[in-house]
């Protein structure tokens, strides 16, 4: 498995979950993005980090 990784996020400091993305639905086959997100209210998640292929 490769993966993308956000090495410094924007929103680095407000964030405490990661979650990978497919990457294949975008054309990028075997690969996969990791990307930062916190937790808000009514268990919804907040990108905390600019995405570079997702």
């Amino acid at each position: 498995m490769r993966v993308v990784v956000h090495e410094e996020p924007v929103g680095r400091g407000e964030t405490n979950w990661i979650a990978r993305i497919a990457l294949e639905p975008f054309g990028f086959e075997g690969l996969w993005e990791q990307v930062w997100l916190r937790r808000t209210r009514d268990d919804l998640a907040e990108l905390c980090c600019i995405p570079l292929r997702a």
